[in-house]
């Protein structure tokens, strides 16, 4: 039993040795994991190539933005010149226009203006020739003389009288009057020493003037080219 005794007490002893010695191990290691983590210490030379390094970078950097930035004026500069181009452009299109309405305005208008010059000559060669054919018409103008009586109608003003009908009964001769106040005129009925009833559209107190009348009016109204101018006794 003492043997065993002393056989336990060494086993124990040893026991305590190996903690003992593990314990050493794991208190070194732990001196070595805390040595690991221990920040390094750069040198003079490696912060100046650290620095020269960002100086580079930076002045890089610079370069490409001030190339950008030359880049997007450069742009600018041919946006506007563009713009200014296109500006001038339509301006010179807006001129050339204009001139170009105004010169076929004025050509129109000079063309109207010789038209109404050529009507206006035309109108005036008629007019002559219109005068010339009444006056040859009023010389033409034979006169007759009859005693009348006024009996319908508007009153008559002058001696010489246009007659456009004659009729044997009144009622006809009222008929051609109304007929006639149609087309403007304002006609006066008379009656002569035999029954008859002369229908009249226009009267005058001078000759010439009721030559002239009676032949302008024969020229515009063909259907009365038989109308006659009549002297009142």
């Amino acid at each position: 039993m003492k043997f065993t005794r002393i056989f336990i007490m060494a086993l124990l002893a040893l026991s305590m040795v190996g903690c003992a010695s593990h314990k050493g191990s794991s208190s070194f290691g732990d001196g070595n994991k805390k040595s690991v983590m221990t920040p390094r210490v750069k040198s003079d030379e490696q912060i100046a190539k650290e620095k020269a390094e960002a100086e580079r970078l930076a002045a890089e950097a610079a370069q490409k933005a001030q190339e950008a930035a030359q880049k997007a004026q450069e742009a600018a500069a041919k946006v506007k010149a563009d713009a200014e181009a296109k500006a001038k452009k339509a301006e010179e299109a807006a001129a050339k226009a204009a001139a170009e309405t105004k010169a076929k305005v004025k050509s129109e208008a000079e063309a109207v203006r010789g038209k109404v010059e050529e009507v206006s000559d035309n109108l005036k060669n008629m007019s002559s020739e219109m005068s010339a054919k009444v006056e040859a018409e009023a010389a033409k103008v034979k006169i007759r003389e009859e005693k009348v009586t006024m009996v319908g109608g508007s009153v008559a003003k002058g001696h010489y009288h246009v007659i456009v009908g004659t009729y044997s009964k009144l009622e006809n001769a009222n008929a051609a009057c109304d007929r006639v106040t149609e087309q403007g005129f304002k006609p006066s009925v008379m009656e002569n020493a035999e029954g008859l009833y002369r229908v009249a559209v226009f009267s005058a107190d001078n000759e010439a003037t009721a030559r002239t009348w009676i032949a302008a009016f024969k020229i515009k109204y063909p259907a009365y080219a038989d109308s006659w101018l009549m002297l009142q006794k």
